[in-house]
């Protein structure tokens, strides 16, 4: 996979992170599985998400950070 290529999935998106997020992305990702377990992952907008009926959470790297949206539904 080539840069700016979309993943296929959460572990081909870690593996073609820079090699110092990798244990950050995955730790992210064990502890989402943790306290989630029941919800899929998946890949939304490039970046690895989980979901239960809709998206809720994503997460992704970036050149100099790692970033972390958590999604809720006002209704």
């Amino acid at each position: 996979m080539k840069a700016g290529d979309a993943a296929a999935d959460i572990d081909a998106y870690i593996n073609v992170a820079a090699p110092e997020a990798r244990p950050i992305l995955k730790k992210i990702r064990s502890l989402v599985r943790d306290a989630v377990p029941e919800a899929t992952e998946t890949i939304s907008y490039r970046m690895p998400a989980f979901k239960l009926k809709k998206t809720f959470f994503y997460f992704a790297a970036f050149k100099e950070h790692i970033g972390v949206g958590l999604m809720h539904d006002e209704s």
